[in-house]
């Protein structure tokens, strides 16, 4: 079940909050109490109806929209150390700076993919189009407007924390439609739900009151949808700015594969983004963008220098696109056909259309690139002191195709 977790440091020390917190941390760690709460009769069918009301589900098969099933997801939080996810917290914004300096030095990225590129299917296209947009004679991306929405995965490893290391350990930091956020930030919400109605019948003392007083330090609301739209919509204000003659109507435009189960995961993000913003979106796969190839691109009027000569407009279906967020394009049954999708990809590439991720910023998210930034050396070209502050979270990575005492005891193991 994992160690006992910390106190939540926020919480006033000999508080009653404090007090539930542990006692709640306790018994989600004891298997005894474990046991009791799932045999609870009502507990499991109470678990699903809220996660269906509040659309924490999916399609069971995509073309067919009126069946969905819930996500897999557990019955239970797990408790978490404190300290750790305050860690992990503190060290978000240098993971965006880390990336967001690797997807703008493009040289770097070619060296280090260019071995992967011949044989990935995904990246040889994309360093390509790297080359053709953003090569001597074309943009500078560190011009470019730049969003980035990445989920950065971490695990606890009891072993390095026995050794006396640092025991969180990032395994893998996703660039491209990172996924299930604003499904989490519900499932926290049944997570809470289950605890404040339920813990009071294996300990009268937790009531449904002080359970909920407790969480809120201890189970903090994740506001995922709401944070994410916001950063789309500084994008497009950002969008707005830079290029204020509007001479149509401006979307922010969802890249998402047809046959997508997952999609409810994107809606909830595109309800917000109207909701709080009144941005209007678009949804289209590479599929339906490659068949308006010819049209997609159209010159800006009034424009500014952003270091190049012609800076075009993305317009799909007569609509003006601020933003081009990406839920698909990381697989390679995605382009098809894939010789027109791929030209879809470099025109979206080409425009001034901000790109959530741009293919720089995608190839930053290549497994190889993680492997090489576990280098000292090379993590340290791209960060100063906060170089070694995130480089102890980093889980030791081995090339297989590179001979090494790592690699062999991997194949050993």
């Amino acid at each position: 079940m994992g160690q006992r977790p910390s106190r939540a440091s926020l919480l006033p020390a000999g508080s009653s909050a404090q007090s539930a917190l542990q006692r709640i941390a306790d018994m989600l760690l004891s298997e005894d109490a474990l046991r009791q709460l799932v045999a609870i009769d009502e507990i499991t069918d109470d678990t699903l109806a809220w996660a269906v009301a509040h659309g924490v589900v999916m399609y069971k098969a995509p073309a067919d929209k009126t069946q969905a099933a819930t996500i897999p997801f557990t019955l239970l939080p797990t408790p978490f150390p404190a300290d750790l996810y305050g860690h992990a917290m503190e060290m978000a914004a240098g993971f965006h700076t880390l990336m967001d300096k690797v997807a703008c030095d493009l040289p770097w990225l070619q060296r280090v993919l260019e071995l992967t590129g011949k044989i990935d299917p995904i990246c040889g296209p994309l360093l390509e189009i790297c080359s053709k947009v953003y090569g001597p004679e074309g943009k500078d991306h560190a011009l470019d407007i730049r969003l980035n929405m990445m989920r950065n995965d971490f695990m606890l490893d009891t072993a390095s924390q026995e050794r006396g290391e640092f025991p969180l350990k990032q395994i893998e930091l996703n660039m491209i439609a990172a996924s299930f956020s604003t499904h989490s930030q519900d499932i926290t919400e049944v997570h809470r739900y289950l605890l404040c109605k339920y813990l009071h019948r294996l300990d009268a003392m937790l009531t449904p009151e002080l359970v909920g007083s407790a969480l809120d330090y201890g189970l903090p609301a994740s506001p995922n949808a709401s944070g994410l739209a916001a950063a789309m919509a500084d994008a497009y204000k950002a969008y707005g700015k830079r290029w204020p003659h509007v001479e149509r109507s401006r979307v922010v435009l969802f890249v998402a594969h047809q046959d997508e189960s997952n999609e409810l995961d994107h809606r909830k993000l595109e309800m917000a983004l109207f909701k709080n913003h009144q941005i209007v979106s678009l949804r289209r796969s590479l599929t339906q963008l490659a068949a308006q190839c010819s049209s997609l691109l159209v010159p800006l009027a009034g424009h500014q220098n952003t270091g190049h000569t012609s800076p075009q407009a993305l317009v799909v279906d007569g609509h003006e696109v601020t933003v081009a967020y990406f839920r698909s394009g990381y697989w390679p049954e995605q382009y098809n056909p894939a010789e027109a999708c791929w030209e879809a990809r470099e025109l979206i590439e080409r425009s001034e259309a901000v790109k959530c991720p741009s293919a720089p910023a995608q190839l930053a998210g290549m497994k190889k690139v993680q492997q090489v930034l576990c280098k000292p050396d090379q993590i340290g070209l791209f960060l100063g002191r906060q170089a070694e502050l995130l480089a102890r979270t980093f889980a030791k990575m081995s090339d297989p195709t590179v001979a090494s005492d790592d690699v062999q005891a991997a194949l050993r193991d």
